[in-house]
């Protein structure tokens, strides 16, 4: 089947999936209709329309992976992933259904649960462990662009005043724009006490240094592909090095992500980066394998 069999309306619908999907693909992109298109749309729609009763189900859950201060050995806080326990899909990441859920209002009520929950979670583990960690943090992922264009921002700051804000990651390439309201944005977050992260620093594609010094950040964490080509690339270390001298500089801290073994968290410590975050440290874990991975240390 082609973009032109069937009937005129068929013609039209299939016109307007490859148009859709040329702009899915960037400026300039082209599009070719094929039946793979169609089933794709079909079923993200059928996505969308399981997202909605997600929420109600309570099929959505955090995961939570320990940041560990170099200085110190001690788990500082931790990073919350967004999973998606599908009925029948299996668990799902971000990446599979979070576009689909940007289409509608549906990407801000995700959102601001990840916030509620990451927050409740966070003064469960102070609670419990008041002794030895009563300022641990947790750190959600917010998408720049879904705040700026629908009533995001004004739904989430009074959870932020009310509950007291968790640190928010935002990836580099969503600063590229260097905007007035990104700005704005980005103030009105930190104004209501939230620490800003920038994600996947240090990735040549999204990364610029001058909003290190336009946007209130507090913390680079750096792309997982530096991090995987230590200690072994000489440049990458003296990339590394440079990265952590110059944040340290302009008064920021600097996580390396996705660390995997121990010779990495070494050179880390040797270079001067604060803290570490991937498997070598502690892989994803449910609230309460957290709680009891904690207890240990």
């Amino acid at each position: 089947m082609t973009a032109l069999d069937g009937s005129a309306e068929d013609v039209i619908s299939n016109a307007e999936i490859a148009v859709r999907h040329a702009r899915q693909q960037g400026r300039g992109g082209l599009g070719f209709y094929t039946p793979a298109l169609r089933a794709g749309v079909r079923n993200s729609y059928a996505l969308e329309e399981d997202l909605r009763g997600a929420l109600t189900a309570r099929e959505f859950t955090l995961l939570y992976q320990p940041i560990l201060n170099l200085k110190t050995g001690q788990a500082l806080g931790a990073e919350s992933l967004l999973r998606w326990q599908h009925p029948e899909l299996g668990l799902l990441l971000p990446q599979s259904f979070l576009e689909v859920a940007g289409r509608s209002d549906l990407i801000t009520h995700i959102g601001e649960w990840v916030v509620e929950e990451a927050v409740a979670s966070r003064e469960r583990v102070r609670a419990e462990c008041a002794a030895t960690l009563p300022d641990w943090q947790v750190s959600v992922n917010l998408s720049l662009e879904e705040l700026r264009r629908s009533e995001g921002l004004r739904r989430l700051l009074p959870l932020l005043s009310a509950q007291g804000a968790p640190d928010i990651e935002v990836t580099a390439g969503s600063l590229l724009d260097h905007s007035e309201e990104t700005l704005e944005l980005l103030e009105q977050l930190r104004g209501h006490g939230a620490r800003l992260c920038v994600d996947d620093f240090g990735d040549g594609a999204g990364s610029n240094l001058s909003a290190l010094t336009r946007f209130p950040l507090s913390v680079i964490k750096l792309h997982p592909t530096l991090t995987a080509r230590l200690p072994g690339d000489a440049r990458v270390v003296t990339l590394v090095e440079a990265t952590i001298d110059l944040a340290h500089r302009l008064g920021l801290g600097v996580v390396a992500v996705g660390v995997e073994r121990a010779e990495q968290l070494e050179i880390l410590r040797e270079l001067g980066c604060d803290a570490a975050q991937g498997y070598v440290v502690c892989p994803p874990l449910p609230e309460a394998e957290l709680l009891a991975w904690l207890s240990k240390r």
